[in-house]
């Protein structure tokens, strides 16, 4: 089996994931509020699972890591 380590957890933080209207995810489905990149109707952890079962196959990529914050002394 593959550990966390061999397959990152997604990062699905960014909001354009999230959809009001429930849909069955194309993995288990159950109703799910997510979408992937492509568009898929899939729960986070149902795309993790996938992902740590294929993994040479990309079909379930995380966002892009969100820029640094400038902190307030760096505004001067």
């Amino acid at each position: 089996m593959t550990t966390p380590e061999q397959s990152p957890l997604l990062n699905w933080g960014n909001r354009t994931h999230f959809r009001s209207t429930p849909a069955p995810c194309i993995l288990c489905r159950k109703p799910a509020k997510l979408r992937s990149h492509a568009g898929e109707v899939v729960h986070k952890v149902c795309a993790e699972i996938w992902n740590s079962r294929n993994p040479h196959e990309v079909r379930f990529v995380s966002d892009d890591r969100p820029r640094r914050r400038k902190e307030a002394s760096e505004h001067a």
